[in-house]
């Protein structure tokens, strides 16, 4: 029998390209989710981009700014500024 690809949804399919290579398959939408989740409680975008930078060595921080940037257009365009 053959493998099923597991379905994603559309806002998932826009984020995954954009954090390719800096992030594990798959976690980029939940990253992106978390991200919305800290700006809901009080967090900025730079704590997110800090905090991306500290829990992953390989992430420059334009790239962790960049992966905040589309999480917030993608999953939480009210905290755009």
């Amino acid at each position: 029998m053959a493998a099923v690809a597991p379905t994603i949804s559309a806002p998932d399919r826009i984020i995954e390209p954009l954090t390719a290579g800096s992030l594990a398959p798959g976690s980029a939408a939940a990253t992106g989710r978390a991200v919305c989740s800290s700006l809901q409680n009080g967090g900025t975008p730079n704590d997110s981009v800090q905090a991306t930078v500290n829990g992953n060595n390989s992430v420059a921080p334009a790239q962790a700014a960049a992966g905040v940037n589309a999480a917030i257009t993608v999953y939480c365009p009210q905290f755009q500024q």
